[in-house]
């Protein structure tokens, strides 16, 4: 009895939970939506920026070349932008940065170019740092680990014929090379190391909130509309002024950003965290003009949804579409005869 017992433990329970854990790489949509979106903000900023990009971050810009300078040495940081003070050469850097944000968004060999995209942007940002939103510094964290994990298998160039190789290289039943299997673990460790990033953010601004007197008595965010780095004016008012609004995101903020840790434990959970730091950020962006920290947040919390819950999406998503394409032609069905009779009315009469 013990033995069967234990046969079937072995290859149904823990041992099945460690081989699955150690061959199964986790969060490869999540990560590719990840990846797509901290480039494609890189390449917004990149973007807007283009115009006014000597005088932001140039050589002869706003920010003194002297005291650039000097802040890297007092910090012990670096820059690619040191290496001239030409205006030619900074073109060139500021091209450069595109094109490796431009490649880590398509997914080409996203290990590589993560890194390299990572020491564009960290150069860029250096060169000029009193333009950046608090949404540069998870970034940072963020994209070397890239480097660690397989975040093009979905949503990148050639994605579809990578997964039929690799599907057709290793059949089910088959034992998992060594090689793959240390790749796989990797992979599984970086991506916990995201997501627990992610939660140190959450739960540090959490408590740090959670013992303010304005945070606790629900007024933080009336205070916060009102400076006069975050308020539209014609907009904020209207907002601010709302008992009801203002004590409600308050409150909401600070009871979602304590709560996000346990809410990873379940696969509903994870959707449903998700779900609230789009509303939190969405908020952010449109009451406080903190867009680039917004889009940061919203994107890197991406990959805490797991694999089945985007493809549950996905299939949703095409169903309603068939509905809707389905109805669209049944209306052009009945009215196409209708037409046809009115118009040979028309010509008959």
């Amino acid at each position: 009895m013990t033995g069967r017992f234990g046969t079937a433990l072995a290859s149904s329970g823990p041992a099945r939970l460690a081989r699955a854990a150690s061959t199964t790489r986790v969060g490869l949509i999540g990560l590719a939506v990840a990846r797509i979106g901290l480039a494609a903000i890189a390449l917004l900023n990149y973007a807007v920026h283009f115009a006014d990009r000597q005088y932001l971050w140039g050589p002869d810009g706003v920010w003194p070349w002297d005291v650039f300078v000097e802040q890297l040495d007092t910090d012990g940081s670096f820059s690619l932008y040191t290496l001239s003070s030409s205006t030619t050469v900074f073109d060139l850097l500021y091209v450069g940065g595109v094109l490796a944000a431009l490649l880590f968004l398509l997914g080409v060999l996203p290990r590589v170019t993560a890194l390299v995209h990572w020491a564009f942007l960290w150069s860029l940002y250096e060169r000029n740092p009193s333009l950046l939103d608090g949404g540069d510094n998870l970034t940072y964290v963020l994209l070397p680990l890239f480097c660690l994990v397989e975040s093009n298998r979905y949503l990148a160039v050639g994605a579809a014929a990578r997964r039929a190789r690799l599907a057709g290289a290793l059949p089910s039943d088959a034992p998992v090379p060594a090689r793959r299997m240390l790749a796989s673990q990797v992979h599984n460790v970086a991506w916990l190391t995201m997501v627990g990033q992610i939660v140190v953010v959450y739960v540090l601004s959490g408590l740090y909130k959670a013992g303010g007197e304005l945070w606790q008595n629900g007024s933080a965010l009336y205070y916060a509309m009102r400076t006069d780095e975050f308020r539209w004016p014609g907009l904020s008012e209207h907002f601010y002024e709302n008992a009801l609004f203002v004590g409600t995101g308050t409150w909401f903020t600070v009871a979602f950003q304590l709560a996000f840790p346990f809410l990873l434990f379940s696969r509903t959970g994870r959707a449903l965290a998700f779900t609230g730091a789009v509303l939190l950020h969405l908020q952010i962006a449109v009451f406080m003009g903190i867009v680039t920290f917004s889009l940061t947040m919203i994107f890197s919390e991406a990959m805490i949804v797991d694999d089945a819950t985007y493809r549950r999406v996905a299939a949703l998503s095409r169903d309603l579409r068939r509905a809707v394409r389905g109805r669209l032609g049944a209306r052009g069905r009945e009215t196409s005869p209708r037409a046809a009779g009115a118009e040979a009315e028309t010509t008959h009469g």
